[in-house]
C-alpha cells in the first residue's frame, strides 16, 4: 500500500494540549492596509501586558466636587438678553458696554467676544482677561450692576495699556 508513512499519520483520539494556559501569541500585531510605510519596523513588539482590569477608586454615583456656579458672571442666555434689551449703553472705538441693575448682591459680568471682531483666539483671550481684570478692580464701584462687554473691532494693533484705559473709562462712565 502506497501513501503516507505510519509515523506521519495523525491520530485524532489523542489530546494535544498546551501545558501553558492562556498563552498569548508572541506578537499579536497585525499590519493594516493604511499602515505608514515610512515608520520603522524595528520596534514592532506587542505592548506590555497590564496587571489586571482597571477599577474605579471612587463611587461614580457620588460627586466629590459639586459643580460650582461662577460668582460674578452672567452665564444664562436670558441674563444676557435682559441686559442687552434694557440696559444703559456706552461705546468706544473697541468696546460696547451695556449695564442693567440686578437684584443679586454684587456686580456680574458677561462677555461677548466673537470671531468676527477678533479672528485670532489669542486676541479674544487677551481681551477677556483684560475685561475680567478691570471688572474685578471696579466691582465695588459698580455696585449691583449686570455688565455685558462686547468687542467691536480687532484689538490686534492696540497694546494692553490702551485697552485697559479704554475699558476703565467706559465702566466708570456707567456708574456716573
Amino acid at each position: 500500500m502506497s501513501g503516507f508513512p505510519e509515523h506521519q499519520i495523525r491520530i485524532d483520539h489523542e489530546a494535544h494540549l498546551s501545558t501553558v494556559q492562556n498563552a498569548s501569541p508572541a506578537d499579536p500585531r497585525v499590519p493594516c492596509a493604511h499602515e505608514n510605510a515610512r515608520r520603522s519596523r524595528r520596534n514592532s513588539c506587542s505592548p506590555r501586558k497590564r496587571s489586571g482590569s482597571s477599577q474605579r477608586l471612587t463611587n461614580p454615583g457620588v460627586r466629590t466636587n459639586p459643580p460650582r456656579a461662577r460668582p460674578g458672571r452672567l452665564t444664562k442666555p436670558a441674563q444676557f438678553e435682559a441686559v442687552l434689551a434694557g440696559g444703559r449703553m456706552k461705546g468706544s472705538r473697541s468696546f460696547l458696554i451695556r449695564a442693567l441693575p440686578n437684584t443679586e448682591s454684587g456686580s456680574r459680568l458677561g462677555l461677548i467676544v466673537g470671531k468676527k471682531a477678533a479672528p485670532r483666539s489669542v486676541d479674544r483671550n487677551r481681551v477677556k482677561r483684560l475685561v475680567r481684570i478691570v471688572h474685578g478692580q471696579l466691582s465695588a464701584e459698580l455696585g449691583n450692576l449686570d455688565v455685558v462687554v462686547q468687542l467691536r473691532g480687532s484689538p490686534r494693533n492696540r497694546d494692553n495699556a490702551a485697552l485697559f484705559k479704554e475699558l476703565e473709562e467706559l465702566m466708570r462712565g456707567l456708574v456716573a
